[in-house]
């Protein structure tokens, strides 16, 4: 009877954790949304207090690459981060600078070519323009894919063929 006690009350916690409830939704006065929208909009700023790697690599990208100049490399760069609590490996280190890197150069403007100064008409001389032309196309089979297609034609492909011209012979 202790068995049959058991499995009532397996089920009934099984149909008591598979039920859902309905969702409720409720109606926001108008009067409360331009309150809470004025709320809002008027909280100071939240100075941020931590910061991803990818962001910390960010920030310290000019001093990075200052030790790097003088010529620390990037697991020297990974020991004194280490040591100030920034836990990163240097091939992150290497990808989140590339990654700074990229983000900064795209930011500021590129710069144009100059134009040449053109000579005037009198200095240039009169060069014969030569033209590119490409080949022939040639259509059909190159020797070399005539040579193959023969020598297949010559020599059977299955074992079966093969006994079967070495008998006749």
């Amino acid at each position: 009877m202790a068995r049959s006690t058991t499995k009532s009350t397996a089920k009934s916690t099984a149909k008591s954790t598979t039920t859902r409830r309905k969702r409720v939704s409720s109606n926001v006065p108008q009067q409360a949304l331009a309150s809470i929208s004025l709320t809002l909009t008027d909280l100071p700023e939240k100075p941020k207090d931590s910061w991803s790697l990818r962001e910390a690599v960010e920030q310290l990208q000019d001093s990075i690459t200052i030790a790097m100049q003088r010529g620390y490399s990037y697991d020297d760069i990974v020991k004194v981060l280490a040591s100030s609590g920034i836990n990163i490996t240097a091939s992150s280190l290497k990808r989140y600078l590339s990654i700074a890197k990229r983000a900064t150069s795209t930011a500021k403007p590129r710069r144009t070519p100059q134009p040449t100064r053109s000579q005037p008409a009198e200095t240039f001389a009169e060069e014969p323009v030569l033209e590119m032309v490409s080949p022939p196309r040639r259509r059909g089979r190159t020797a070399s894919e005539i040579k193959t297609a023969a020598k297949a034609k010559a020599t059977p492909r299955t074992t079966a063929a093969r006994k079967r011209t070495q008998s006749l012979s």
